[in-house]
């Protein structure tokens, strides 16, 4: 299992650049048969203040079309919500 990984466009993050996350992990499927599982989450904020989120998950390796995709859209409002919910987070 690896580290997550994420990458910061141009070293900082600023409104208008992508925000990703990546990670590998031990996983089973259906049938317990053990596997690795890789992931990419993808944030990326609007001029309207709204933030596309996408979601990829599949085995290492696999190219795109192997892998399972959700995505999501917060509005304005609900981009402002969880900002403040993460930002409230107790830390270590």
């Amino acid at each position: 299992m690896s580290a997550p990984v994420i990458a910061v466009p141009y070293g900082r993050v600023m409104a208008s650049d992508p925000l990703i996350f990546e990670n590998t992990w031990p996983a089973s499927t259906i049938d317990a048969i053990p596997s690795v599982v890789h992931g990419n989450l993808d944030l990326t904020c609007d001029p309207d203040g709204s933030v596309f989120m996408s979601f990829s998950v599949g085995p290492v390796g696999a190219p795109p079309e192997d892998c399972e995709y959700t995505e999501f859209v917060f509005s304005p409002t609900q981009a402002d919500t969880l900002a403040t919910f993460l930002a409230s987070r107790p830390r270590a």
